[in-house]
C-alpha cells in the first residue's frame, strides 16, 4: 500500500503497474493489453475485422466476375463494404501505434489535456479541459501522468472500438466526396 500521495512508493507503484500490464501479450494490431488474444495474434475485435476484410473482398471479387447480372448499386455497396473493412483495420493499427507504448512514453500535460478533452467531448459534447496542460504538468509526476494517460485512453479506446465501423464509413464517404 502506498505511504503517501507524493512519495516515491506511489511513483514506483504506478511504474510497476504499467510495466506489468504491458508485459502481457498484446494484439498485433490495436496493442490492447486488456483484451485476450483470440487467433493469429489478434484480439477478437481485430480478428473480426480481418475476417470481414477477407469476406467482403471475396464477395466483391465474385460479384465483379458476374457483373452483368448484378445491379450497379449493389456493386457500389460491396465496394463500400470492402473499403470500410480495410479502413477499420487501418484505424485499429493506428490505435495500436497511438496507445501501444504508454508505459514508456514521455507523457506531457498537453497529451493529457487532449485525452481528457476527447473524453469530455464524448460525454458532454464540449471541451472542459481547454488550457489545462500546465495544470497536468505541474500536478503530476511522469509515472502518474503515464497512469492517467493509460486510464483515460482506455475509455477513449473503448469508444473508438464501439464506433469503429461508423468512423471508417464516414471517413470513406467523406474522402470519396471530397475527391469528386
Amino acid at each position: 500500500m502506498p505511504k503517501d500521495l507524493t512519495g516515491s512508493s506511489c511513483q514506483d507503484y504506478a511504474a510497476q503497474f504499467l510495466k506489468s500490464l504491458f508485459q502481457r501479450p498484446r494484439c498485433d494490431w490495436c496493442q490492447h493489453v486488456e483484451q485476450p488474444l483470440y487467433r493469429r495474434g489478434l484480439c477478437r475485435h481485430c480478428y473480426r475485422i480481418s475476417r470481414q476484410i477477407v469476406r467482403s473482398e471475396a464477395v466483391r471479387k465474385q460479384s465483379h466476375q458476374v457483373r452483368g447480372s448484378i445491379p450497379t448499386s449493389h456493386l457500389l455497396a460491396l465496394d463500400l463494404s470492402a473499403k470500410t473493412a480495410r479502413r477499420m483495420a487501418v484505424l485499429a493499427k493506428s490505435e495500436g501505434q497511438a496507445y501501444g507504448d504508454i508505459h514508456v512514453r514521455s507523457v506531457g500535460g498537453l497529451a493529457l489535456e487532449r485525452q481528457f478533452s476527447r473524453l469530455s467531448r464524448c460525454f458532454v459534447g464540449r471541451d472542459l479541459f481547454d488550457g489545462d496542460a500546465t495544470l497536468f504538468d505541474w500536478s503530476f509526476t511522469l509515472n502518474q501522468k503515464r497512469l492517467l494517460d493509460y486510464l483515460v485512453s482506455s475509455l477513449n479506446r473503448e469508444f473508438a472500438r464501439r464506433h469503429r465501423q461508423g468512423i471508417a464509413a464516414a471517413q470513406i464517404t467523406h474522402g470519396s466526396a471530397s475527391r469528386s
